[in-house]
């Protein structure tokens, strides 16, 4: 099941999946904490049949599937009264949607020669983030960050020249209403930046790291305290799927952008969520192959408070989307 969780641990139950056979998972938030976009997972992961807009006061919920090549990636800033999505069927497109899935406007296709003509699960380039005002979207345009009007038309081209030639950015999310953080890789080096959306240059999280196996690949980026903390792939001696990542650690960033690993007490692998007041949300593995948890962290104190544990048997938290961060 879908759960709500308060900061002091409070649980509320969001949704109860049917005994379809099928997973559903929590995408993403509207602004104004009304609404939650699930999808149920396909034949492959990241490969959504459909999608629910729930909208938590009254329970009303909204069923649809996406057109053909169609990914959503969240809703429009700042209430979320549409989705944005990308759509990569003969073409690739920005797109904005009705909460009921019907197409209201295309804002931007991808430049000519982008060769981005194929149909299906499409990862990391099928991101799009709405700007905290909603007047405008940050979405990869063949690898090149772009800022478009929420009403259409590209605005500026958000070159990350320090990323190397031929870098390929994807927007992460807004790190403050100027700036968006996003990911960037160059062959096998890839590394975190921090873009203003004003065209000014982009500065770097950290150092960059060699992306040639599945450790060591950064996933995202918190400011906590005047301090910066990186969440990374990591090596674990915990079995799992061949190919995919065993694990994952917390560094923070220190002098020159170095990165020194945190440890966060109870877990073996932790992801960080999110942060708010000091503290870090953190999904950290505490049993191995896969018992979740949920908790907040505090890097000053080293102190930890867990939100939700896994019950007896059971595999315990899987994901988490925060709300407001």
């Amino acid at each position: 099941s879908d759960l709500l969780v308060d900061p002091e641990g409070g649980r509320y139950e969001l949704y109860q999946q049917a005994g379809t056979g099928h997973s559903w998972t929590l995408l993403a938030w509207s602004g104004d904490g009304r609404r939650a976009l699930l999808g149920v997972i396909g034949t492959a992961p990241e490969n959504y049949s459909s999608y629910q807009v729930i909208t938590l006061a009254t329970g009303a919920v909204t069923t649809f599937s996406a057109p053909a090549g169609v990914t959503p990636s969240g809703f429009t800033r700042p209430d979320g009264t549409s989705i944005m999505a990308i759509q990569r069927a003969g073409a690739v497109r920005l797109q904005r949607y009705t909460l009921a899935g019907g197409l209201e406007a295309t804002l931007a296709r991808q430049s000519a020669g982008s060769g981005g003509t194929a149909t299906g699960a499409c990862g990391l380039s099928c991101a799009a983030v709405s700007s905290p005002d909603g007047t405008s979207v940050i979405w990869s345009d063949s690898g090149r960050l772009q800022l478009v009007g929420n009403e259409g038309g590209v605005i500026r081209n958000l070159p990350v020249t320090g990323a190397g030639t031929g870098a390929s950015c994807t927007p992460v999310r807004w790190w403050d209403p100027q700036t968006v953080l996003a990911w960037c890789v160059t062959g096998i080096t890839q590394r975190l930046w921090l873009v203003p959306a004003s065209g000014a240059a982009p500065a770097p999280v950290s150092t960059p790291t060699s992306g040639a196996s599945d450790f060591g690949v950064d996933t995202g980026a918190w400011p906590v305290s005047g301090t910066v903390y990186v969440s990374q792939t990591a090596a674990s001696s915990c079995p799992q799927a061949a190919g995919t990542p065993s694990g994952m650690s917390v560094s923070a960033v220190g002098a020159g952008g170095t990165l020194s690993a945190v440890t966060v007490p109870g877990t073996d692998s932790a992801t960080v969520a999110g942060a708010a007041a000091g503290r870090l949300l953190v999904l950290g593995r505490t049993a191995c192959p896969g018992t979740g948890a949920l908790l907040w962290f505090s890097p000053g104190t080293g102190r930890t408070q867990f939100l939700q544990s896994a019950p007896a048997g059971q595999a315990g938290v899987v994901a988490v989307v925060p709300f407001g961060t």
